[in-house]
């Protein structure tokens, strides 16, 4: 078992990869991270949104990440 540590507030949704490589996941910190499953690293901060970020989805190819976040983008 791994503990991720990153996120500096709450964290409202997280999706995998449909090969359950990746996990994303979306914070009240209006940050959303991106974790390799197996090592548990951190890959990738991807820049702060205006808003919290409430829900994520990934694409089944994995090419594409949506976010949903309070400032309605």
């Amino acid at each position: 078992m791994s503990v991720l540590r990153g996120h500096f507030d709450l964290i409202n949704t997280l999706g995998f990869s449909r090969d359950g490589q990746t996990l994303v996941s979306g914070s009240r910190d209006r940050t959303i991270k991106i974790w390799h499953v197996g090592t548990g690293k951190l890959q990738r901060t991807l820049p702060e949104n205006a808003g919290l970020i409430y829900s994520i989805a990934i694409s089944s190819d994995g090419n594409l990440l949506v976010s949903g976040s309070s400032d309605k983008s």
